[in-house]
């Protein structure tokens, strides 16, 4: 949904983004890249979707702990369970899905299924 909404969003394009006065005093061997208006406007027009995703500088990726993705992925998950609220459910509409997956379990060989918390 949130790239759905970036592409949506549109490039947006003016003086600044456009930068013909960095592209004046640069030759052609790709130092645009190394500077920092084009950083910047990389970190504005990527869509990355979580914390987990690390765009940071090495010396920034170290200054916070130098944490891979599993670690971060790990406590972004550990976020999100602790913050999930179990949506409120008819009774009736419960007792069917229960009946559902019960019959799908036992079809699979599964003689129990695990207790809700």
């Amino acid at each position: 949904i949130g790239m759905i909404k970036r592409l949506l969003g549109g490039m947006k394009v003016h003086t600044e983004t456009l930068a013909m006065a960095m592209f004046e005093g640069i030759n052609f061997k790709g130092d645009f890249l190394k500077q920092k208006i084009t950083r910047e406007l990389f970190a504005k027009e990527q869509y990355l979707p979580s914390p987990v995703i690390d765009r940071a500088s090495v010396r920034g990726w170290q200054a916070e702990g130098g944490s891979d993705a599993f670690s971060r992925a790990k406590v972004r998950t550990k976020e999100l369970l602790a913050a999930y609220k179990r949506p409120e459910m008819e009774p009736a509409k419960a007792q069917a899905l229960q009946s559902l997956v019960e019959s799908l379990a036992r079809g699979a060989g599964m003689d129990t299924l695990p207790e809700l918390e």
